[in-house]
């Protein structure tokens, strides 16, 4: 995403943030990055992590990371390079518990894709549904177009209506258009639910549950989940399942449990993690021997930090992205901030991206089987693989 949290002024660094995935593609290797090297005699170099990572190699021109525990490997990290916020950290004030009428005893919120879980999901639902036949449920799993076949949930239908009975059915409220819900949308049906059941297995800053806090739910999640799900929440707002009778069993508990609790959830709220940057960056100036001004680009951190806002050119990044697509693409955005490029590296840069293309040939390639052959390869296996 390349974005520049801090301009550069005539003698002070500014600081400039990467993405994880900018990170695996461009810097996570032994060999030093000279272009990256020059990038730094102007700015403070940061990576924001919005995926949990195993393989991470430890780039020493990299001046801090934007993580969470669980998300990057601290042995490999040093905890003093990480900066515990991430796009979870900077939700708005919009999100909050407005009290309203509870419509849905159970919601959930994510995209139709086979990593959201939602086989588990209904059949965690079902097993509520034997005790409690009146449970109201909503789902929220909007259609991606875009999505590759390899990760689209196509089983979803399949699977709810082989799970639920025709009254079962009628409790559960399924939205799944092809355009996202805005977020007054999802505010309002937050607040309209009771608890938020989230059944995947591995994300990253997972910022739908601070969501879901922040309006007040109580929330269930995988124990073992790669990623982090649970920081900032109040510990009295969440519980831990370790598989689907388990979570059910706490699900009916929640239901059953009528007292009403004020939860402590201000550090996933902008204005108090804005603080914390800001100490953050005073010190890492400081510590470098320069004045701080505490003046950077704290606008709208949660889709800035997400590569959500386009603001490089369309032909260096990623579709619906501000992530740099490729080897060639950092050169380019290097040339742009006036860093002559030795045309040789153009040429070194088309061999590294090699392997891109390669891997975008595969998935054009797995893009032609046709549907059925991937709806009865998932249908043969899809009880194998539950939460364990």
């Amino acid at each position: 995403m390349v974005f520049e949290l801090k301009s550069r002024k005539s003698n002070t660094p500014g600081v400039l943030i990467f993405s994880h995935k900018e990170y695996k593609l461009l810097f996570n290797r032994e060999s030093e990055n000279k272009y990256l090297k020059k990038i730094k005699d102007n700015f403070f170099i940061g990576v924001h992590w919005g995926a949990s990572e195993d393989n991470v190699i430890n780039n020493k021109l990299i001046d801090f990371h934007l993580s969470l525990p669980g998300i990057i490997p601290e042995n490999i990290i040093p905890s003093s390079e990480i900066v515990k916020l991430t796009t979870r950290n900077f939700l708005s004030k919009e999100y909050k518990n407005n009290h309203l009428e509870k419509h849905y005893d159970v919601i959930t919120i994510g995209r139709k894709v086979k990593s959201k879980r939602y086989l588990e999901f209904f059949l965690i639902i079902k097993k509520v549904m034997e005790e409690k036949p009146d449970l109201k449920v909503m789902i929220i799993a909007p259609e991606d177009k875009k999505l590759k076949k390899s990760t689209f949930d196509y089983l979803f239908e399949d699977n709810f209506s082989e799970i639920f009975s025709t009254s079962e059915k009628k409790n559960i409220t399924i939205y799944s258009g092809n355009k996202y819900l805005d977020k007054k949308e999802i505010i309002e049906l937050l607040n309209k639910s009771k608890i938020f059941l989230f059944t995947s297995i591995r994300e990253g800053v997972a910022k739908v549950t601070g969501e879901a806090a922040l309006c007040g739910l109580k929330i269930l999640i995988f124990k073992n989940f790669r990623g982090n799900a649970t920081y900032g929440i109040d510990d009295k707002q969440y519980s831990l399942f370790e598989d689907i009778d388990d979570c059910a069993l706490k699900l009916k508990d929640m239901l059953d449990d009528r007292n009403l609790n004020n939860y402590e959830n201000r550090n996933l709220y902008e204005h108090e993690s804005l603080i914390k940057l800001d100490s953050f960056l005073s010190d890492l100036y400081t510590s470098n021997n320069y004045e701080f001004d505490s003046v950077y680009n704290s606008n709208d951190l949660m889709n800035n930090l997400n590569s959500f806002n386009n603001t490089l050119p369309k032909g260096l990044v990623l579709e619906n992205s501000n992530d740099l697509k490729n080897n060639y693409s950092f050169l380019k955005y290097c040339k742009s901030q006036n860093i002559k490029i030795n045309y040789l590296d153009y040429i070194y840069s088309y061999f590294y991206d090699l392997k891109l293309i390669f891997n975008e040939a595969l998935r054009k390639w797995k893009n032609l089987i046709p549907l059925t052959v991937w709806k009865n390869y998932r249908k043969r296996n899809q009880y194998n693989k539950l939460l364990k």
